[in-house]
């Protein structure tokens, strides 16, 4: 290999995701940079990450008799980008559910949410899930290309919203019971993979 196509090469390579990303699906890059040569047209794949709200969608296909297919979940999130982490995040009074193993061995980092007291008079405790979703969420939007979101809640609306801002591609995979509001800003949409117990 010459020395001018390996600087080439390495300038291509150097390239930040999101100027290779600012173009569009496909961008062009000279072959070589001292050579007026033809252009050659480089597919890219974006890097996201997923976060998966794990009680929502469980509770949802547990009243269908049904449960979520982590497979089937791992295999739509890798359909929209190049995964960097898959987060599922899962309230403390549900870390030993046997699905999230079978999350875990799909490739999935289980994030405990502890509970903390609600602030109204009932003994109904709220998990710190949607926190934490959103918290991590906004830790990888400056070096990302976009977000998969698996959940039904409103809550990730202001996510969604800082994804938009950034110009950041938004994914959401939801049940037949999401938010109106997130349905409505949110284009690119599949529903979650369930199969039978």
């Amino acid at each position: 290999m010459s020395v001018t196509s390996y600087k080439s090469k390495k300038r291509t390579c150097a390239m930040s995701l999101r100027e290779r990303f600012f173009g569009g699906e496909k961008n062009t890059v000279p072959q070589d940079v001292n050579k007026s040569a033809p252009e050659t047209t480089i597919n890219f794949i974006p890097t996201v990450i997923a976060l998966v709200d794990y009680e929502n969608i469980a509770r949802e296909a547990a009243a269908d008799g049904k449960i979520v297919d982590f497979a089937g979940l791992a295999e739509l999130c890798r359909s929209c980008g190049k995964v960097a982490a898959s987060f599922l995040f899962v309230p403390d009074h549900m870390t030993q559910d046997r699905w999230v193993r079978e999350a875990y061995d799909q490739g999935f980092f289980v994030v405990s949410s502890p509970s903390r007291a609600s602030l109204t008079v009932s003994v109904k405790q709220a998990d710190t899930a949607d926190t934490n979703m959103i918290s991590i969420g906004r830790r990888f939007s400056d070096i990302i290309d976009g977000v998969v979101i698996v959940s039904n809640d409103r809550d990730f609306l202001t996510l969604v919203n800082d994804f938009k801002d950034k110009g950041k591609k938004i994914v959401l995979i939801h049940g037949a019971k999401v938010s109106p509001a997130l349905r409505e800003v949110v284009k690119l949409r599949f529903p979650v993979p369930v199969r039978n117990r």
